[in-house]
C-alpha cells in the first residue's frame, strides 16, 4: 500500500527511511541511489542516531535526516533540503567530513576508515523532480521518468504564454505582449526609488500618515524625473526612436537603433559633444550657481546684487528641453 503523504516533508522523509519497521524501504533506497556507486548492492543496514552529539561544549550539535551503517562498516548519510542558501555546499562537505572524523579514536590507525556515502536531495533546483514519478511501499522503494509530461513539455521548450481577460477588440495579441514586456518600466521604476536617484528609504517616520506622505513625495519627485529622461533623450545615451518600438515583432527580442548604437559605442552626440546619463546631466546642470554680489569695498549694509552663470550651449539646450515640457 502506498504512503498518501509528499515524502519531500521533512519529518514524513524521516519517517519513511529512518524508522526500524522501514529497513527494508531504507535499503531499497540506497541500492536505488548508488547502483553505480556500490561494488555489490546492500543486504542489510542498521539505522544510527542522526545526532551527532559534541564532544565538548564548544562543538557544533549537527543533526541529519537518516544516517546508516551496513555489514561491511560503511556508513550512509541522507538529507533532504528544500531551500538552497548561499552555504549549501559548504554543509555538505562539513558534514561528510564528519562521517570519516567520528570513526576514529586516539591511537587508531587511518587504515580502519571504512567508505562513507553522502546523499542529499536537493528539492526543486533544476527543477525536475516533476517529471518523476515515485513508487513508495512499505518494502520497496522506486522511481520512474513521467515521459507523458516530458512530452508535453518538450512541445513548449522555448515558449511563453500570456494570457488576459481583456476581450480581443480591446487589445490585441500584439498588444498584449507589449503590456507584459512593458512591467520591465515598472522594475526600473522601483529601482530608481530606491537607488541614489530618489532615496526612498531609509524612511526616518514612524507616524503610517508621514509614511505615507513620505512615499508619495518620491513617487512625485519620480513622475518629475521620469518626464525630464524623456524631454532628455536627444542629449542622453537613451534610444530616441521610440515609434521603432511599436512597428518591431513584440515577440522578438527587443534591440536599440544604430543611433543609439552609436552613442554607446563613441560615448558623443552626432553634433560631437559628449553624450550623458541623466546623473551625468544633473552634475553639469549643478555647475550653474547664483553669486550674491556687493561692490568692492563697500560698506556691510550696502545693497546686494546677483549674478548667474553663464549656462554652455548644452546646458541651455537642456533647460529649454525642461521648459517645453507639457504634462
Amino acid at each position: 500500500m502506498q504512503h498518501k503523504i509528499n515524502p519531500k516533508v521533512d519529518c514524513a522523509f524521516k519517517a519513511l527511511l529512518g524508522a526500524e519497521e522501514n529497513r527494508a524501504l531504507l535499503i531499497d533506497f540506497l541500492n536505488a541511489m548508488l547502483i553505480d556507486t556500490l561494488p555489490r548492492p546492500i543486504s542489510a543496514v542498521r539505522i544510527l542516531d542522526p545526532y551527532n552529539p559534541r564532544e565538548t561544549l564548544e562543538d557544533k550539535l549537527t543533526i541529519v535526516d537518516v544516517k546508516a551503517r551496513d555489514a561491511a562498516g560503511r556508513v550512509f548519510q541522507i538529507e533532504i533540503q528544500l531551500v538552497v542558501y548561499a552555504d549549501l555546499t559548504t554543509r555538505m562537505l562539513y558534514a561528510r567530513a564528519d562521517l570519516y572524523r567520528r570513526q576514529l579514536r586516539r591511537g587508531q590507525d587511518y587504515s580502519i576508515l571504512k567508505p562513507t556515502y553522502a546523499i542529499w536531495r536537493v528539492v526543486n533546483t533544476y527543477k525536475m523532480a516533476k517529471h518523476l514519478i515515485l513508487d513508495i511501499a512499505a518494502e520497496h522503494f522506486d522511481f520512474h521518468i513521467d515521459e507523458a509530461k516530458v512530452t508535453a513539455e518538450a512541445a513548449l521548450d522555448g515558449l511563453y504564454v500570456i494570457r488576459t481577460s481583456l476581450p480581443a477588440e480591446q487589445s490585441s495579441d500584439d498588444e498584449t505582449v507589449r503590456r507584459y514586456k512593458s512591467l520591465s518600466h515598472v522594475e526600473a521604476a522601483f529601482r530608481s526609488l530606491k537607488s541614489d536617484d530618489l532615496q526612498i528609504r531609509p524612511i526616518y517616520h514612524y507616524s503610517a500618515d508621514r509614511v505615507r506622505a513620505h512615499l508619495f513625495l518620491c513617487m512625485l519627485a519620480y513622475y518629475v524625473k521620469w518626464h525630464m529622461s524623456e524631454a532628455w533623450r536627444g542629449l542622453l545615451f537613451a534610444d530616441e526612436d521610440q515609434e521603432r518600438l511599436t512597428r518591431r515583432d513584440p515577440v522578438a527580442p527587443a534591440t536599440r537603433s544604430e543611433a543609439a548604437l552609436r552613442k554607446a559605442a563613441t560615448k558623443q552626440l552626432p553634433d560631437g559633444s559628449p553624450a550623458h546619463s541623466f546623473r551625468t546631466l544633473l552634475n553639469d546642470l549643478a555647475t550653474i550657481v547664483r553669486n550674491t554680489c556687493r561692490r568692492p569695498n563697500a560698506p556691510s549694509d550696502e545693497a546686494t546684487f546677483d549674478i548667474d552663470t553663464t549656462p554652455t550651449p548644452k546646458q541651455s539646450a537642456a533647460l529649454d528641453l525642461i521648459k517645453a515640457i507639457r504634462v
